[in-house]
């Protein structure tokens, strides 16, 4: 009768090791069948469930045939299986999905940011390429004597450019971060914190290639903005505008400053993002779940833009007294020294207030709609 509940008895109910071993010590005790063997045999069961057999035969020959089922069944409970490791939808996904969330990501971040922070944008031009000398009176001027809409004067030239120009930056700057990752055998999904020195060549590379748009889009933006200084043209559009610029003096035009925008822009963008990822991990994490609150991201790329425009505004100012029409410059650095000669060093610093007030907004918002974006679509 043992073997039969022993062997095949047990084979068929496997009760939990929670359940049986209380139960049939509790059995046995009241039969008065516990001896000094059979009890370790017990709290072994109790313990960790790893009595045999033979250790609850060795118990005293009048153990009940209970005691033995239960020292079988919890022999032949198969141990516990280890699930395998989850893998994150992020690094199983397409590298053209990731580069495409990079690029919708600062489309979104780059047009909202425009949106933003546009009006000191114009007075910042004005202020360039010598209307006024003050941000108070650019500001007082437009807005008495041309109308509070002539602050968006050529905004859907940036608006549409800017859009594609952080497109350009933050894919580059993403995708680049993804390929040092690759090196390493892991991803950015995976939870790759990039170097200093990784950060700075990504954003020097995501400057590098937005300069190609955004040259011609800046050029487009500042014959608008300065049109009504001196008699200037008139434009009723972005498009109108472009037109003209080609038709009088060559698709050339378009892209003239260009050598000043890259120097501006390539450093800038390595000093951006550092700045950036550094103010971040200073600040803690406000949600419960590790991650940054908006305001945060906002805080973080108001800093990061600000600070990044910094060492490199003389190189703006003299893109847009380059890309102002009707001047005669020879190039960037004609345009230095007689800018220099004729209004002082300090006129390479001249409109710098509304750039910084200007460009707060406008990089704390790129970085909080392109930062929300990626988390809502697992980005991140």
């Amino acid at each position: 009768m043992s073997d039969v509940l022993g062997g095949s008895f047990s084979s068929v109910y496997h009760f939990p090791r929670s359940y049986i071993s209380p139960y049939a010590r509790s059995l046995v005790s009241s039969r008065g069948n516990v001896g000094p063997s059979a009890a370790a045999s017990g709290s072994g069961l109790q313990g960790n469930g790893s009595a045999s057999c033979s250790s609850g035969a060795s118990a005293s020959s009048g153990a009940s045939p209970v005691a033995l089922m239960a020292a079988a069944s919890v022999k032949e409970t198969p141990p516990a299986q280890t699930p395998p490791a989850a893998h994150s939808p992020a690094s199983e996904e397409h590298p053209l999905m990731k580069a495409t969330r990079h690029f919708v990501g600062g489309t979104l971040g780059g047009m909202c940011g425009v949106a933003v922070s546009y009006p000191f944008d114009t007075v910042k031009v004005r202020m360039q390429t010598g209307a006024f000398n003050s941000m108070v009176g650019a500001f007082t001027h437009v807005a008495k004597n041309e109308g509070m809409a002539s602050f968006y004067r050529g905004v859907m030239a940036p608006l549409s450019a800017y859009g594609i120009i952080k497109a350009i930056t933050f894919g580059t700057y993403g995708n680049c971060l993804d390929i040092f990752a690759g090196q390493k055998g892991t991803s950015m999904a995976e939870g790759y914190k990039p170097s200093y020195t990784e950060i700075a060549l990504a954003g020097f590379a995501a400057g590098f290639t937005s300069t190609f748009v955004m040259a011609p889009s800046d050029s487009i933006k500042i014959a608008m903005q300065a049109g009504s200084i001196g008699g200037g043209t008139q434009y009723k559009n972005s498009w109108e505008c472009a037109k003209h610029l080609i038709k009088e003096r060559g698709v050339a035009e378009l892209f003239r400053g260009t050598g000043a925008t890259m120097a501006r822009d390539a450093p800038s963008m390595g000093l951006y993002y550092i700045v950036y990822d550094v103010t971040k991990k200073a600040m803690p994490p406000a949600k419960a779940d590790g991650r940054h609150a908006p305001w945060q991201m906002m805080f973080a790329g108001a800093l990061a833009g600000a600070s990044s425009w910094l060492p490199v505004y003389p190189f703006d100012v003299l893109k847009s007294r380059l890309q102002q029409p009707g001047n005669d410059y020879k190039g960037m650095v004609d345009c230095a020294v007689r800018t220099v000669k004729a209004d002082g060093p300090l006129a390479l610093y001249r409109g710098l207030g509304p750039v910084l007030m200007g460009s707060m907004p406008l990089h704390g918002t790129v970085f909080m709609v392109y930062e929300l974006f990626m988390d809502a679509t697992g980005g991140h």
